[in-house]
């Protein structure tokens, strides 16, 4: 209790990040990019103009708007095309640069569920069991 209240605080969001938000955001984003391939939105899809060859990634969804990832489009600008329809039309706007970040953070997201989650636990101290068998 000796502890000022910005270091409980901090190590409570470093809790939540690390074992809570990122195995959900390391699972979470291929499960949304797979569900934008197999119901995707025909608005979107036609604002967007995907070319022949063309894939949008659905990486974000809101109420308002759903954020793609246009492959191949997005390896020469890594950018991030928001579709918006708050006014009734889809808006399309880019967004270049924003790709590298989500990929960045989702390689965050994954490295800190292996981390905190998947790797080898270490053993337990007590060794009574270990040298029963010897």
């Amino acid at each position: 209790m000796n502890d000022s209240w910005w270091k409980s605080l901090s190590r409570i969001i470093w809790l939540t990040f690390t074992r809570i938000l990122a195995p959900l955001m390391a699972l979470g984003w291929p499960v949304l990019m797979a569900y934008g391939l197999v119901q995707p939105n025909a608005l979107d899809l036609n604002a967007m103009r995907l070319g022949g060859g063309e894939v949008a990634l659905l990486i974000g969804s809101s109420s308002a708007q759903r954020s793609y990832i246009v492959l191949p489009r997005a390896l020469t600008t890594a950018g991030v095309l928001v579709v918006s329809d708050a006014s009734g039309t889809p808006r399309v706007s880019e967004y270049p640069g924003h790709a590298i970040i989500v990929f960045l953070l989702w390689g965050v997201f994954v490295y800190c569920t292996w981390y905190f989650w998947i790797r080898a636990v270490p053993g337990a101290s007590n060794n009574c069991w270990s040298d029963r068998e010897r």
